[in-house]
């Protein structure tokens, strides 16, 4: 994260000093926060242009081809969406544990994080057969 605070406002800029107050707290100053939004924002990007070009690639068979991948688009985004929800949570939980030395309750919550993934998976595919 240190190496990404080289990009920087001119330090006194009204951005600067906008972002600094509206963003900086105790814990991150918002060179901080946006060295850590990057990596999800590249990821959202990648995700958008891969759904861009499958539907570019299907669009070349038929029109009901598109349509199906259009269907399935916003289906996948909500299972991306759950999975992602679940690893961000987890990764709170943990950490929290991890800051308070309580190690058995952290490999407790790592357990029961990898259990409800494989349950949530579990449910996802045998809905899949009802579809």
């Amino acid at each position: 994260m240190k190496k990404l605070q080289h990009i920087r406002l001119r330090e006194g800029s009204k951005a600067d000093q906008f972002l600094s107050g509206q963003l900086t707290s105790k814990y991150f100053s918002y060179q901080e926060i946006f060295a850590m939004l990057m990596p999800l924002i590249f990821d959202q990007f990648f995700i958008s242009v891969i759904a861009l070009l499958t539907t570019a690639m299907i669009s070349s068979s038929s029109q009901e081809s598109v349509s199906a991948v259009s269907l399935v688009s916003p289906l996948y985004m909500m299972i991306y969406a759950v999975y992602s929800a679940i690893s961000s949570a987890g990764t709170v939980i943990i950490a929290q544990y991890k800051e308070h030395g309580d190690e058995e309750k952290m490999k407790k919550a790592a357990g029961q994080i990898v259990m409800f993934t494989f349950a949530t998976a579990v449910v996802e595919l045998s809905c899949r057969c009802l579809l």
